[in-house]
């Protein structure tokens, strides 16, 4: 049996991979990490409702243009950021001797009304009476006004409220959600102190705070209250109940308490900053409403309306999101939290996609203006003082020359450590889709041109058309490519040419050399990059062997897909790639229909660190975006209002664009209506949920709806394009008006719902239509008509509805397939994935063999029902004839495993462990999953067993079955002495210095220390293998709980690692001779990795025979290489390594354990999952006991790792 030992290896892998791919199918219902979870918010109309919500202070208020904000929140308890503890607010009631604040009331209704906070509160105190509060922020200066209403009170009721607390320090984040508790707005006696309050004839407050600076006033808040109300001071410490604090003293610390008869007439309060008008009491009125026009103007620049009420709510609360990041002359990188200018990222594009092109010009004219004009050329200048991993940050140095984009708008001024370019001038060439501005086309031009010289001469010195990626998108905080070719660098670039090669023909110039770039760009991409599995990688090394990476983050997915990069088909192939590869994260919540919907992360990248393995909202809501734009419409819309439900009704903040999600492992919910999600909510729902895609340089606007095909209507107004969809019978109505100011032909783009259409007519008059060419997912019907103000566009259907070709789910290895159809006639079948070994079109169906490839696959079937054609995606899961999977918990006493039939006849077959016959004779039930049970330990192995199903002396399926449970006390182990071939000592691993081979362009890479990140270049694990030393002693031998024994030196003078790298410090590759012959072989390891090599493999230790054949033990991360100074995080959601964790072996303390680690430590910035003094892993590769052994070879096979083998263990026969 054994000469079939390489068929078995290659079919071992194929099961691996296969095994691999499919881990990151949505799991089972059930909530996540255990946690109970709750629809938090509900829709009603625009808002968003809770009732007795338990949240305080998660609600930001904005107004106008500045730092400053009310904070509100699900209680009504409110506090004022200026930048700095603004004060605390509230209100309560007392009627007779009884008194309490509103948010304890027993029933607290409160509503988010875009961009205001509104509260209906009952009672036992109130009798039958409702008392609500509504919260304005004002828009032309920094303030804010409570309006407040009683009904139905008792005569003697009145209204007590409180205001102090201000101290004007500054927190961590701003406030913001996630990053400081919300008891910093809290009122305390501490924040009071030093506060004084004073109050005029007028009811109108200064209160002073803080200290005078450079002979200053005291800085100040100002308050006007109702005038017939009594106001005084009072002292904090008698908080607890509103009566009691009326009638306190104050001591050391003041609070202003005040007192009014409720009654029946509304009464309004104001507090607000000075350096703007005043507010007396007599003109609040009026300026709340003032206020609330502008509030509405806002809320009302995108309108949606729709048959699901978790959509309507989003116009509203996009307006005042994207509103609040602005901050003139630039959009700022969040409305609360990082609330700076930046050029990039994503928030910018609400400019242009929500009809702000005047905002739109002041961002790009600052941020031109910024433009470095010198120096010319390009420097590799890695900064030394952050350990190489970045650049220096200096002007004239590395990227920072000619045509950079400085920090801020402006003069240019420093630069940043970050590539904003790509995104900025992104957005500046599709500002032209939006405006056709061909004379600001001429103005800002040179800075195109600029710009893509600088891109090239930075990031594409090699030529070879892959541009390297320097922290060039949000999500890219440790994202580190070496000079590497990226594929969204790449893609962002072939756009840009692009752009400007058509751009340059409207204004005189010439593009051809950079259509000539797009070209060389796409072509590499295409040749170098797209893999055959269905996407392209995340980049290919310039270093070392020029490995690919073949497990790109979602940001390849639509950077790639919106940049225009894929075709068709391989866009659809990309969709299916995130359906399969990403992790899919539930969204499970009392109040959802179990398994409906489902959230993502970025990547399934390990280690984690921040920023490439998350669950953000812009990342999900741009993979939505892209999803649309490859015409996969159903997914888009699922995965969309997943990622809405989870940031806007289960979040903590209603209607937040938040970072970050709940369901992020590492960071939990983050941030407020942060710039990237709000940029990317408004493009997600005007193009892609609405499909809205102007190209006015060439005066025309396309419209392709990507909504539910059940709705039967759905609206959507901005202030250039308003859409109003209504189906009737089989009639769709389309009512297009344009308020784009000239005259655009329409291009009406519509998915088609029948095998036929009667009749289209635009305006009451038939026009004709074209079926559009090679549509993948669904045919789609254009209409094309000259759009003035308003179009009416009716499509009368007709015949039978357009069928899915029916094709099974899953299919097996070699399985012929004979398909008919009598709805549809199959005219052509693509094949990309080489599903198919052969297949042939047959009477409007096709016959086809399923080839060897196991798991997801996507072919398409071009067809054509009625006068429709298309191509239909179908994607497919190809299963092995037998599939052997290991049992998810194993016993000290035993091997269990189950064996799949995925065939429809019964199969007989033998079952062979570890190359001995354990089952001679088991019939398999067709479909089915037979579970096994070994007991007989003669047969097992400690760690991983070599399960295999023959038939007869034919291979039919085999599996590696791991159980470290099993012990090996009655094993004959012999250690093999490999202290000649030691190179190092394992405490040295990060103390060295790894200078070369390194990249000869300015890039970011792995710090000198050889772990870490750019961003966290300080990141240090020193490692200390005391406890290993001690374990060995003087024998210099010690043994696993298991039995297994290892010889390693006890004496700390001596090496104890052979250590391989593609570094220059090490051999990448050391051989240590070997004899006799062996089952078995267990290695003790230890050495480094990152997330930028995750998913493939690091290493290899490959034993050789006598005969020159060999057995390999791919080291990949996460399933076979560990770092030595960490333990993965694992939750089997968005980290998951698909095998059991292995034995770890604590070098400090000579703990040896498989279980999660009681005592992790945290590196600064890199992790929470150190193991202090690092961790070696024990690591074990089955032989053939029938071959003469001849030497262990330890190689690295990919740049910045470092390979350690620190010991070798045989097992005889």
């Amino acid at each position: 049996m054994h000469q079939l030992r390489t068929d078995k290896a290659l079919f071992t892998l194929l099961l691996i991979c296969f095994f691999i791919g499919g881990i990151h199918q949505v799991m089972g219902q059930g909530y996540w990490h255990d946690i109970p979870r709750k629809l938090r918010y509900s829709p009603s109309g625009q808002d968003f409702v809770i009732e007795n919500g338990e949240r305080r202070f998660n609600r930001a208020l904005y107004g106008y243009h500045s730092d400053f904000r009310t904070e509100a929140g699900d209680q009504p308890l409110f506090s004022f950021y200026l930048p700095g503890m603004g004060g605390h607010f509230r209100l309560g009631v007392q009627v007779g001797d009884q008194s309490k604040w509103l948010h304890e009331s027993s029933q607290v209704k409160a509503s988010y009304s875009a961009g205001m906070m509104k509260y209906s509160i009952t009672d036992q105190l109130l009798g039958n009476g409702v008392i609500s509060i509504k919260v304005m922020p004002l828009r032309e200066q920094e303030g804010a006004i409570f309006k407040v209403e009683s009904e139905g009170l008792p005569a003697t009721a009145e209204l007590i409220w409180v205001y102090g607390g201000v101290t004007g320090k500054r927190f961590r984040r701003m406030g913001d959600l996630g990053a400081d508790p919300p008891s910093v707005f809290d009122l305390t006696v501490e924040k009071c102190q030093g506060n004084e309050i004073m109050v005029n004839g007028q009811n109108e407050l200064e209160l002073f705070y803080g200290e005078t600076k450079d002979g200053a006033p005291r800085p100040k808040m100002l308050g006007s209250f109702p005038l017939n109300a009594e106001i005084r001071s009072a002292a904090p410490q008698m908080m607890d109940r509103p009566a009691a604090l009326w009638d306190s003293t104050v001591e050391d610390a003041p609070v202003l308490v005040g007192k009014v008869p409720a009654g029946n007439t509304p009464h309004y309060f104001a507090i607000y900053r000075p350096g703007f008008q005043d507010l007396p009491y007599q003109g609040l009125a009026e300026a709340y409403s003032q206020a609330d026009g502008a509030r509405k103007q806002l809320a009302n620049r995108i309108q949606v309306k729709t048959p699901d009420p978790y959509i309507n709510t989003v116009g509203g609360a996009l307006g005042i999101a994207a509103d609040a990041i602005y901050d003139a002359p630039a959009y700022v990188h969040g409305a609360v939290a990082w609330r700076m200018p930046l050029p990039g990222w994503r928030g910018a594009y609400v400019a242009d996609w929500m009809g702000w092109h005047d905002r739109a010009k002041t961002h790009f004219d600052g941020y031109l203006a910024s433009q470095y004009l010198e120096p010319y050329g390009s420097r590799n200048d890695p900064d030394t003082a952050k350990h190489l991993a970045r650049q220096v940050e200096k002007t004239g140095k590395s990227i920072f020359n000619r045509g950079y984009i400085s920090r801020r708008p402006g003069e240019p001024s420093s630069p940043h450590h970050y590539d904003m370019n790509q995104v900025f001038f992104d957005q500046l060439v599709r500002h032209f889709d939006w405006t056709g501005d061909v004379r600001y086309l001429k103005k800002v031009w040179p800075s195109i041109e600029r710009h893509l010289a600088w891109e090239k001469r930075n990031f594409d010195p090699d030529g070879d058309g892959l541009y390297n990626a320097y922290a060039s998108i949000w999500a890219s905080d440790a994202l580190q490519y070496n000079s590497g070719g990226v594929a969204h660098a790449s893609a962002y670039n072939y756009f840009a040419n692009k752009k400007a090669a058509e751009l340059a023909s409207f204004i005189g110039e010439d593009g051809e050399k950079y259509e000539a770039e797009a070209g060389r760009i796409l072509r590499a991409m295409n040749e170098t990059l797209w893999l055959p599995g269905g996407w392209y990688a995340e980049y290919k090394d310039l270093l070392g062997p020029r490995n690919v990476h073949p497990q790109a983050g979602v940001w390849s997915i639509y950077h790639t897909i919106d940049s225009e990069v894929p075709d068709p088909f391989q866009a659809w192939q990309m969709t299916r790639y995130v359906d399969t590869q990403i992790p899919h994260i539930p969204l499970a919540a009392d109040g959802l229909n179990e398994g409906e919907y489902h959230t993502l992360s970025t990547t399934n990248w390990m280690p984690y660190t921040w920023s490439v393995n998350n669950v953000a909202l812009a990342e999900v809501l741009h993979t939505s975006l892209a999803y649309w734009q490859a015409g996969n419409t159903n997914e888009a819309f699922r995965l969309w209002k997943s990622a809405l439900l989870e940031s806007m009704y289960l979040g903590g903040s209603p209607g937040n664009f938040q970072q970050l999600s709940f369901l992020d492992a590492m960071r939990s919910e983050l941030y407020r209506d942060f710039a990237d999600a709000v940029g990317m909510g408004g493009r997600s729902l005007i193009e892609g949920l609405f499909g809205v895609k102007p190209d006015l340089m060439n005066k025309r606007l396309e419209i392709k709806p990507g909504f539910p095909a059940e709705w039967e209507y759905a609206s959507l107004s901005t202030p250039d394009v308003g859409i109003d969809f209504r189906q009737k019978d089989e009639v769709d109505h389309y009512e297009i008006t344009n308020r784009f100011g000239k005259e655009v032909v329409l291009e009406l783009v519509v998915r088609a719902k029948s095998a036929g259409i009667e009749a289209v007519k635009v305006n009451g008059k038939p026009v004709e239509w074209k079926l559009l060419e090679n549509q993948v997912g669904k045919p789609a019907v254009l209409i094309k008509t000259p759009l003035g103000e308003n179009s009416r566009i009716s499509i009368a259907w007709q015949g039978e509805a357009l069928k899915a070709l029916r094709f099974p789910k899953e299919v097996t290895v070699g399985e012929s397939l004979i398909m008919e159809w009598n709805d549809a006639e199959v005219l052509k079948l693509h094949d990309p994935e080489q599903l198919f070994t052969a297949n042939e079109i047959v009477d409007g169906g096709f016959e086809a063999s399923v080839g060897s490839q196991i798991g997801d696959k996507t072919f398409f079937a071009k067809l054509k029902q009625g006068e429709m054609t298309w191509w239909e995606p179908i994607a497919v899961k190809v299963l092995p004839r037998l599939e052997i999977t290991a049992a998810d918990n194993q016993s000290p006493s035993a091997l269990a495993f189950s064996v799949s039939n995925h065939q429809e006849e019964e199969m007989p077959v033998s079952i062979v462990v570890n190359g001995k016959a354990w089952k001679a004779q088991v019939n398999l039930v067709s479909n089915k999953a037979q579970e096994f049970t070994i007991q007989d330990l003669s047969l097992l192995q400690t760690g991983t067993n070599e399960v295999a199903v023959y038939d007869g002396e034919t291979l039919l399926a085999q599996q590696m079955v791991i159980n470290w449970e099993l012990d090996a006390l009655a094993k004959n182990l012999e250690t093999v002495d490999i202290s000649s071939a030691m190179n190092d000592k394992v405490t040295a691993i990060f103390r060295n210095e790894y200078l070369s081979p390194r990249s000869p362009y300015p890039t970011l890479q792995i710090p000198v220390q050889g772990m870490g990140d750019w961003a966290s270049f300080g990141a240090y694990m020193d490692i200390d293998d005391r406890g290993l030393r001690k374990l060995a002693g003087e024998k210099g031998r010690f043994a696993l709980p298991q039995g297994i024994p290892f010889a390693t030196s006890g004496d700390s003078s001596e090496n104890n690692i052979l250590f391989t790298a593609l570094w220059d410090n090490y051999p990448d590759g050391v051989r240590v001779p070997l004899s006799g012959k062996a089952s078995h072989a267990y290695l003790l390891m230890a050495g480094s990795t990152n997330h930028m090599q995750s998913r493939m493999e690091n290493g290899q230790v490959v034993i050789h025979y006598k005969d020159d054949s060999k057995d390999v033990l791919s080291l990949r991360n996460p399933e076979s290489w560990w770092p030595i100074e960490q333990d993965y995080f694992i939750d089997d959601h968005a980290f998951e390594i698909g095998v059991p964790r292995p034995v770890r072996v604590h070098l400090k303390t000579g703990k040896i354990s498989r279980k999660v680690h009681d005592n992790y430590e945290a590196i600064d910035h890199f992790t929470e999952y150190a193991i202090d003094g690092g961790a070696a892993t024990v690591l074990d590769l089955p032989l053939d006991p029938e071959k003469e052994l001849d030497h262990l070879e330890v190689k690295a096979t990919t740049i910045e790792v470092v390979i350690g083998l620190m010991a070798v263990t045989l097992e005889r026969e």
